[in-house]
């Protein structure tokens, strides 16, 4: 729902779909969910302009699937960040999440928490 929002131009009513949905994962304690949901706010933030929030977003759902084992999504969601950093500079450092995309054995989720 919320990314049919996003593609009728109403990024702002899209936000409000995707934290009602966010919203309902955490009180869930769904981590699938959450990264799932993740990804269309990297899309409905940078729609907006927060390019900063959605390069968090992005990140956040890659450490998330990372800790799920998610290699597909590991080994893809790279090349989303790769595109935020060279249009809006962020995340500054793409060093760690390479790594983990190659060998998501590195990320354990019981040393390290998403950020």
């Amino acid at each position: 729902a919320a990314l049919s929002a996003l593609e009728e131009n109403d990024p702002t009513r899209a936000e409000e779909l995707l934290e009602q949905a966010l919203a309902l994962d955490r009180e869930l304690e769904s981590q699938a969910g959450l990264a799932q949901d993740l990804e269309p706010r990297f899309r409905i933030l940078s729609a907006k302009g927060d390019h900063a929030g959605a390069a968090q977003s992005l990140g956040r759902a890659f450490y998330l699937r990372a800790s799920l084992r998610d290699a597909e999504f590991v080994k893809r969601d790279p090349s989303l960040l790769r595109e935020s950093r060279k249009n809006r500079g962020l995340p500054e450092n793409l060093a760690p999440f390479e790594a983990v995309a190659k060998n998501p054995e590195l990320f354990d989720p019981l040393k390290e928490y998403c950020p």
